[in-house]
């Protein structure tokens, strides 16, 4: 599982809802979605459009979606969380944009 914690905190862990880790968003540099981040350029059989990774000062933090709403609802809610990070969305028109530009490019 992955989720959302308040005030600005992703955490996630196994199925049985038990938190293994937990980042603080404000340590977020950059957001790297696409054929960039780390996870699709690892393993090119991922879909870019499903791979995140989010930057801080210390480590990366790699996630691959099992589906499209489900990234573009994670990218964006967390473009708005990490206030000042490189590679912030702005927009839903904006992410959109971008996922159709990489589907292209498959």
């Amino acid at each position: 599982f992955v989720k959302i914690e308040p005030p600005a905190a992703l955490a996630w862990g196994k199925k049985d809802g038990a938190t293994k880790e937990k980042l603080d968003l404000i340590q977020v540099l950059r957001i790297v979605f696409g054929s960039s981040s780390r996870a699709s350029v690892v393993d090119h059989a991922r879909l870019p459009w499903r791979c995140f990774t989010l930057a801080t000062a210390l480590r990366t933090f790699d996630f691959v979606c099992t589906d499209d709403e489900t990234c573009l609802s994670f990218v964006l809610a967390l473009s708005q969380l990490c206030v000042g990070s490189e590679g912030n969305f702005a927009s839903r028109r904006s992410f959109i944009i971008k996922r159709a530009k990489l589907k292209l490019d498959v």
